[in-house]
């Protein structure tokens, strides 16, 4: 009890704790929001907007190319005023160009990328539609991380965890108690876009307030240049997040393609009690960031391998407590999607058992992200997404749920285990507990 005290009164436990809230709030919203498309609109509809919004993820990630990244990296570095609003001028010119690019390459391929690829033909027209929100969706990750640099961790949580999700939650209870609309799966996705471009609004207002002194032509006084120095920076890691996102992702695109949509929205409900157990990830991760770039410039290493413990130990014990409640009421949580028990039951306690081992893990990767080894953690990542298709395509046609499962924890756990070993070799960093 005495090491819990402590730990949760160093300034990593408390700012954990206060960053912690922002992401039940968005968990919470996540839930709220599968059980209201579940219940109102059918499993089917859930399979669609979890199609649609994993391809408005990986779009949206190479429209940000990385830059999201770069900007909390470096705003974090720079203490001047003038030299953070030059960075982000910098960074909204290529950000605006470039996922102009992606969403009308998108909007031209939906229907090979779902046709063809997913074999769906049903979803191609929504998915076209789609395409109009990539440009919002990407400036909305570039705001936000620059938040985070700013130190607006408190801020940058809330709209990273739960802005879209609530959105969406409450413009489908407006819906469901009006009499104007009819429930159906394009209506849900409608509900999804127009939920990005106000996320991307708000966070928008925000950058402006926090950056430009609430003046938006403050944006456009000075020329905006182009710095493509910056894109050899990103590069790496809009590579090292394509690779993290398909390992998360691919068992959804999967799924489409060698079972049905019903089958997807089954395994997104699984995802959202296993997704609890790395919450304590997400807490800690909005917070260190930043100190990790600080104390790599100051050559700290022993100050960054405290912090990563600390925060694998809150980690740990965060898990613990979800582990618990997830395992006690598993059938009264079950039941609450209309989903068969027997069939389910043994891919939700594989999955929350799995998810529980990957947390334990920590959070590796945003060690090299922020000290500028961003390519070993890509080669890496390489190698875990290939051992991740490989496990999709022998184990998802023969066990379904459970075989996507397997397939997304054993990949992300081998790369956080081989990460760990890099960061040990190279920085002589600690991050796994012992416990």
């Amino acid at each position: 009890m005495i090491y819990i005290k402590k730990l949760l009164a160093s300034d990593i436990g408390v700012s954990t704790i206060f960053n912690l809230f922002t992401k039940v709030i968005g968990l919470v919203g996540g839930f709220i929001l599968t059980l209201l498309i579940t219940n109102y609109f059918g499993l089917n509809t859930l399979g669609i907007y979890a199609t649609v919004f994993t391809l408005i993820n990986i779009a949206g990630l190479f429209g940000k190319f990385g830059l999201d990244i770069v900007a909390v990296k470096m705003i974090a570095e720079k203490d001047g005023l003038k030299d953070r609003q030059s960075l982000y001028r910098k960074l909204f010119i290529q950000v605006f160009i470039i996922s102009t690019i992606v969403s009308v390459l998108f909007y031209f391929s939906s229907a090979f990328i779902v046709g063809k690829l997913l074999d769906n033909d049903k979803i191609i027209h929504i998915t076209k539609m789609s395409s109009f929100v990539i440009l919002p969706f990407s400036f909305f990750y570039l705001n936000i991380e620059t938040l985070r640099g700013c130190g607006k961790i408190t801020i940058y949580s809330f709209m990273y965890t739960s802005a879209v999700v609530l959105l969406n939650v409450l413009i489908i209870l407006v819906i469901i108690n009006s009499s104007h609309f009819e429930l159906n799966s394009d209506l849900i996705i409608y509900v999804l876009l127009i939920s990005i471009l106000i996320a991307f609004l708000i966070s928008f207002i925000l950058v402006i307030n926090t950056l430009f002194k609430g003046n938006l032509w403050f944006l456009f006084q000075k020329k905006i240049s182009v710095d493509f120095s910056l894109l050899k920076t990103s590069a790496p890691l809009l590579f090292s997040g394509a690779l993290y996102m398909l390992m998360n992702r691919m068992d959804i695109l999967m799924l489409n393609r060698f079972a049905d949509l019903d089958a997807v929205g089954s395994y997104n409900i699984i995802l959202k009690f296993s997704n609890l157990l790395p919450i304590g990830v997400m807490a800690t991760n909005a917070m260190v960031g930043p100190m990790y770039s600080k104390y790599f410039v100051e050559k700290n290493f022993e100050e960054i391998e405290k912090l990563a413990l600390n925060s694998t130990k809150l980690i740990f014990l965060i898990g613990l407590g979800v582990l618990i409640f997830l395992l006690l009421f598993k059938t009264q949580l079950i039941s609450l999607f209309n989903i068969d028990y027997n069939v389910i039951i043994t891919s939700y306690l594989t999955a929350i058992g799995l998810s529980f081992v990957y947390a334990m893990t920590g959070a590796v990767g945003l060690i090299l992200q922020m000290t500028g080894k961003q390519n070993v953690q890509m080669y890496v990542s390489i190698f875990a997404l290939i051992a991740n298709v490989l496990l999709n395509i022998i184990l998802i046609p023969i066990y379904g749920l459970l075989g996507a499962i397997f397939s997304t924890y054993l990949s992300l756990i081998l790369l956080n285990i081989t990460l760990s070993v890099i960061v040990k070799k190279e920085f002589g960093i600690r991050t796994i507990i012992k416990i």
